[in-house]
């Protein structure tokens, strides 16, 4: 989204007409700069609301972005063939034709601006074009059909726009009867669409009978206990130093701050080595740890981890129906 609307500014900016308008003198150069600041101010104020001031902490943004570069170089890739293997032939094919849209329509828009057959409000499509790049980005990355339904959404978008350019030599009343019988055939698509009709939400139109997994996921995922437990032997102000799968869902129910800078889910090698040089650098006296873990074999990051773990804190009496207490072996031979 940022990158659409820079580029969408810029290319304001070189044509002349929209330039005078948004710059036209240079003593507005205000205005450009607060353009252009505008979205990180935005972005600041939205995660500080959401986080509150830990997104001032340089360790915030560290955490942040230290696995583009892994990403970058492949890590976690699915190939565009999944798709293909997995019989969606649909987002197979259709997933070739998207950015060929996106920056043929981009090509066309400008060339028309440039030569003046049309007017500068249809630049619209620039930024259209650019998000719709970005996210065809992330789906070659993973080329799977959950991340499927993300590429699609700008060229909606798209049609809207290149159908409105279609219906502009077309009389008013043409032009109405068109748009109507597209607006009616998307509501019968979307209404008779079985992910839509099987939804498990207000309308329910399939009439699913969903009552045996909610039953399951209440059974299995209800940690009123263990954040009771957590809350218990913990102070308000006290990072929690917890390794579990669900540490963000329990420590929220327990109303406490988490003492590691990662979750233990989607962690590679170097994140697990992370959690120990976090718990030897800054030696917590208690540590929560999930029974479930005690069972994980045949990851080497992860028996560093509990190797550590076994070296410097051991079995303090006191468990839930899934976490453990360890202490310290210091605080225990501490008078």
């Amino acid at each position: 989204m940022l990158g659409a609307f820079y580029a969408y500014a810029a290319v304001l900016l070189c044509f002349k007409d929209t330039r005078c308008l948004l710059y036209p003198s240079p003593r507005q150069w205000r205005k450009i700069m607060g353009l252009a600041l505008l979205p990180w101010f935005s972005m600041l104020g939205a995660l500080m609301l959401c986080l509150g001031p830990v997104v001032l902490q340089g360790v915030f943004w560290a955490e942040s972005f230290k696995d583009i570069p892994r990403w970058l170089n492949g890590a976690d890739a699915v190939p565009i063939f999944s798709c293909l293997r997995d019989r969606n032939f649909f987002a197979f094919f259709s997933s070739f034709a998207l950015p060929l849209i996106y920056a043929a329509g981009m090509a066309a828009t400008i060339s028309m601006v440039c030569f003046r057959r049309w007017t500068c409000e249809k630049l619209l499509m620039i930024p259209l074009g650019v998000y719709g790049l970005g996210v065809y980005a992330h789906f070659l990355w993973h080329s799977t059909i959950d991340f499927y339904y993300m590429s699609p959404l700008p060229l909606v978008g798209c049609i809207c726009f290149w159908t409105s350019q279609c219906l502009e030599g077309l009389p008013i009343f043409r032009q109405r009867l068109v748009k109507m019988i597209l607006t009616v055939t998307a509501v019968i698509a979307l209404f008779t669409n079985v992910l839509f009709t099987n939804y498990p939400n207000i309308f329910d139109l399939a009439r699913v009978n969903w009552d045996q997994q909610k039953d399951y996921y209440r059974t299995n995922f209800n940690f009123k206990k263990d954040a009771s437990f957590v809350w218990y032997w913990t102070k308000p102000d006290q990072p929690v130093p917890l390794i579990s799968g669900f540490a963000t869902q329990i420590l929220l129910q327990a109303d406490r701050k988490p003492f590691f800078n990662n979750g233990l889910t989607l962690m590679g090698q170097d994140d697990l080595a992370g959690l120990a040089r976090q718990l030897d650098g800054q030696k917590p006296g208690q540590v929560f740890i999930d029974k479930r873990t005690l069972n994980i074999t045949g990851n080497a990051a992860f028996d560093t981890l509990m190797n550590y773990i076994k070296a410097h804190y051991q079995y303090s009496g006191e468990q839930s129906d899934s976490l453990v207490l360890l202490r310290s072996l210091k605080s225990r031979q501490s008078p």
